[in-house]
């Protein structure tokens, strides 16, 4: 999924799914503030490089990638891309098995 996919993706589901599921219990401009508030505190964490974790969810993290040649498929140029890390959504083993037992009824 292409970066301007995902952070569509992610809006989409602040939006229509987060924001109404928080503002059950308080207004919409509450609940936005809240997810907002909870987005930049990841973002904070993931930036030092430290892990996110929600319990039996799962857990984000920032996972250290390595240098490499890279290849642009709309120019078709090769260019090298040094270390970096990769922000990531890893689920919970816990989380994996429900899910399992779900699809399995």
């Amino acid at each position: 999924m292409s970066l301007i996919a995902q952070k569509k993706f992610v809006e989409m589901f602040r939006t229509r799914v987060l924001i109404p599921a928080v503002g059950k219990n308080v207004d919409r401009e509450q609940a936005r503030d809240v997810i907002k508030g909870l987005a930049d505190l990841i973002t904070e964490i993931l930036l030092r490089h430290d892990k996110v974790n929600f319990g039996r969810l799962g857990m984000f993290k920032a996972k250290k990638m390595p240098a490499g040649p890279r290849w642009n498929p709309a120019t078709a140029t090769k260019f090298t891309v040094g270390p970096h890390f990769k922000f990531v959504f890893v689920f919970s083993k816990c989380f994996k098995a429900l899910i399992k037992e779900f699809e399995s009824q």
